[in-house]
């Protein structure tokens, strides 16, 4: 946590130890985000079992962080839409044995 008095990082972490993840959660949005409106967090890893997340979380996340992630998450969204391009056209009645090289792939979704 940057931008928040070490004694205070200290408390929080201490504190953690015994919180689930959405008390975490909570703590980060709802007390370091509001007394602390300039501090950032890094996490070295998070696995997130929500569909939307919090402004105020989002908020919390380094500019850099931010960027990264939203590259991780465009990687994985075309990574997806290959595996789908690649199931769509190999269920066609047919198409079964066709190989698809990476290059025709990404020629055929760049159309």
């Amino acid at each position: 946590i940057r931008g928040c008095p070490p004694e205070e990082v200290k408390a929080i972490v201490e504190s953690s130890e015994d919180m689930d993840g959405s008390r975490i959660i909570e703590c980060l949005v709802d007390d370091v985000a509001t007394r602390f409106p300039n501090a950032t967090v890094e996490f070295e890893d998070v696995v997130f079992a929500a569909r939307k997340i919090r402004g105020a979380l989002k908020r919390l996340l380094s500019p850099k962080r931010e960027k990264e992630v939203k590259t991780e998450r465009d990687e994985r969204r075309i990574d997806d839409l290959r595996d789908f391009v690649i199931r769509t056209i190999g269920s066609y009645p047919g198409n079964e044995d066709i190989e698809l090289s990476e290059q025709l792939v990404d020629d055929i979704m760049s159309v």
